[in-house]
């Protein structure tokens, strides 16, 4: 039984932003094992230390696929041509002069429940600190901007990872025990491991290198689902949704506009998924489609596997339109009619007005400014069916779960907010 994705916390014990952590499978997967099984039997595993991409382990330093340890920006040797081209793309576009490790932002969101109902939009508040595991705080906004419920995970006074819940009267409740708050829990270590990617979604740079593979898509045919289903190699088809995109100031479907796009494939460890909201390293795939006009993402598709298909159960798609620069840390602007739906065009991601204006052409790394797509849409995977068999075994369901239109009054960056803003005031004896 799927909860719904923004209701409202009633009993202390159910999870207050439990929409957003159904919807955090955005960005996320559920653990599971890498295998190939052969005549029915797993094949023995190698050594590290022999596998390109690996994780040492003499050293315990994760391998890029030249054999080399690993590193932030670093490309691999062998990487073709192709490949670096386009993460140079994407480095030129969002490299910024420092490194970004905290946030707070303001999003009008919108979910819809696991049949695709949607549900009522809601204001809501982020703040991110890049530290150790992560801490973050989310919540719902009254209309005057004053805070409505909250959740956050921070650090005890002893360091220990902490867990709370405010509520609209001041009580704060404690969620560090008992299986009543386990989902709780779960639910605010997916969001400190969703802020965490998101924030280096926007800073390539800080991704250590495993692997990056120059990737092209063809459509599998020109109607139906075919249309709909790109084909990146034999066996590994994306079947994207049946959903409209404005990029340029003219409706196309997502798949239209994704065969406009190229693609790059980037494995790293950095990646936390929001099941490893711990911090547990692993190696994760992103598939970015960029434009190749712009250099920004407008798909990420994300994975826990890193061989097999691009797509399987635990797979995410993420639109991101509607690219703006931030001006002295704050947003350019607000949500634009129609964001990610009508209005994302003449200045957004795929339009080349992105950076006609001066609004940093050749990446805003001149100015120490960041990109963030105002408008975000995640797609979640279903079991495919009828003619979709066909072509893979599982599919993107039509419906976003989730829109995130970005608000103008937020910061990204900056002096790093304190560890101890993320958890309650301190009650008078």
């Amino acid at each position: 039984m799927s909860a719904s994705p923004l209701r409202a916390c009633a009993p202390v014990h159910r999870p207050f932003l439990v929409s957003l952590a159904a919807v955090v499978v955005a960005i996320s997967a559920l653990t599971s094992a890498d295998v190939r099984a052969q005549g029915g039997q797993e094949p023995p595993p190698l050594p590290a230390d022999v596998i390109p991409g690996g994780r040492s382990a003499q050293s315990g330093v994760w391998l890029a696929s030249d054999g080399e340890p690993a590193a932030a920006g670093r490309i691999p040797d062998g990487t073709s041509d192709a490949a670096r081209e386009r993460y140079g793309k994407l480095v030129g576009r969002l490299t910024t002069k420092d490194e970004v490790r905290s946030f707070a932002l303001r999003f009008d969101l919108e979910t819809r429940t696991d049949s695709g109902t949607p549900q009522e939009a809601r204001r809501t508040e982020f703040r991110y600190l890049d530290e150790g595991p992560g801490w973050v705080y989310g919540a719902f906004l009254n209309p005057d901007g004053s805070v409505k419920q909250c959740q956050m995970r921070g650090p005890r006074e002893n360091g220990a990872r902490g867990y709370w819940q405010v509520l609209k009267d001041g009580t704060q409740v404690d969620l560090r025990g008992g299986d009543d708050f386990s989902e709780s829990r779960a639910e605010l270590d997916g969001w400190a491991a969703l802020c965490h990617d998101l924030l280096l979604l926007q800073q390539p740079t800080r991704l250590r290198l495993v692997r990056l593979e120059a990737r092209a898509a063809r459509a599998a045919g020109a109607t139906g689902v075919e249309a709909r289903a790109l084909v990146f190699g034999e066996g590994d088809v994306v079947v994207l949704p049946d959903a409209d995109v404005t990029p340029t100031g003219r409706t196309q479907k997502l798949a239209e506009r994704a065969l406009m796009l190229e693609w790059l494939e980037v494995v790293t460890p950095d990646i936390r998924l929001w099941r490893d909201g711990a911090g547990v390293e692993a190696q994760r795939r992103v598939l970015f489609g960029i434009d190749p006009s712009t250099g920004v993402p407008e798909f990420a598709v994300l994975t826990q596997r890193v061989d097999g298909r691009i797509v399987d159960a635990q797979s995410t798609l993420l639109h991101l339109a509607d690219w703006r620069p931030l001006e002295s840390g704050r947003s350019k602007g607000g949500r634009s009619k129609g964001a990610g739906a009508k209005g994302a065009g003449a200045k957004g991601a795929g339009a080349k007005g992105a950076g006609a204006n001066g609004d940093g052409a050749n990446g805003d790394g001149e100015n120490g400014g960041s990109w963030l797509p105002h408008s975000t849409r995640m797609f979640e995977v279903r079991e495919a069916e009828g003619p979709e068999r066909e072509l893979a075994p599982v599919v993107f369901k039509n419906g976003a779960r989730l829109d995130l239109f970005l608000l103008p009054d937020g910061s990204i960056g900056g002096p790093p907010p304190k560890a101890s803003t993320f958890r309650p005031p301190s009650k008078a004896p």
